[in-house]
């Protein structure tokens, strides 16, 4: 899992330095790297991958996606990983990926507004297993 968080921490400076357009296939790198991230024994970890992949999935332009976001998600799924042992792991886990969510909805809605078969699927449950 230590080489797994260090690919999606590199995934995603690769998106920031990304100035030649190529930002669609390095996002799903990323989305990759944050999926296999979590099916490494890290079940807490899988909803805010989830989160990352609402975020690719429904955002319709990812040029607008802001990077401080992305860098939330790899954040979190790196704490996530870093204070497993905790006895309060996954109320750790369950607090970050909770906001995480809400600001990524927020975020997907707003770029949504216009395509209300997408704000259906944006507002349905998620895909990730509750913590």
């Amino acid at each position: 899992m230590d080489s797994e968080c260090e690919r999606l921490d590199k995934a995603r400076v690769a998106l920031r330095l990304d100035v030649v357009g190529g930002m669609k296939q390095r996002l799903r790198h990323l989305l990759g790297e944050a999926g296999a991230a979590a099916t490494f024994g890290f079940p807490a970890v899988a909803a805010a991958a989830d989160s990352l992949c609402r975020l690719i999935e429904y955002t319709p332009d990812v040029t607008r996606i802001p990077h401080k976001l992305v860098d939330q998600h790899v954040d979190a799924v790196r704490a996530i990983y870093r204070e497993y042992a905790r006895s309060d792991a996954i109320d750790l886990a369950h607090t970050l990926t909770g906001r995480l969510r809400e600001v990524t909805d927020e975020f997907v809605i707003h770029e949504n507004q216009d395509r209300p078969n997408v704000l259906a699927e944006i507002m349905g449950p998620p895909l990730a297993a509750e913590l």
